[in-house]
């Protein structure tokens, strides 16, 4: 779910690369929002209520910053 969400953000970055900041940064967040309209269960499992005394496996860790990093670097671009 992870990297199927993060892929999302990521495409919609790229196709959005020759917009502007605003528009990138809309167009990242439209993908998420489709993505998990669609994939409603799976967005609920990785972004839903923490469970008491779990801890992720580490290998998650890249793919759970997919999204984060997409919105990052309009952010880091839109700065310089």
């Amino acid at each position: 779910a992870y990297d199927a969400v993060g892929e999302a953000a990521e495409t919609a970055l790229a196709r959005a690369e020759r917009s502007g900041h605003r528009a990138q940064w809309a167009a990242v967040c439209a993908a998420v929002r489709k993505w998990a309209l669609a994939h409603p269960h799976e967005y609920a499992l990785i972004y839903g209520s923490p469970v008491p005394g779990y801890t992720a496996p580490q290998d998650t860790v890249v793919p759970a910053g997919r999204v984060a990093l997409a919105l990052i670097s309009v952010v880091r671009d839109a700065h310089r």
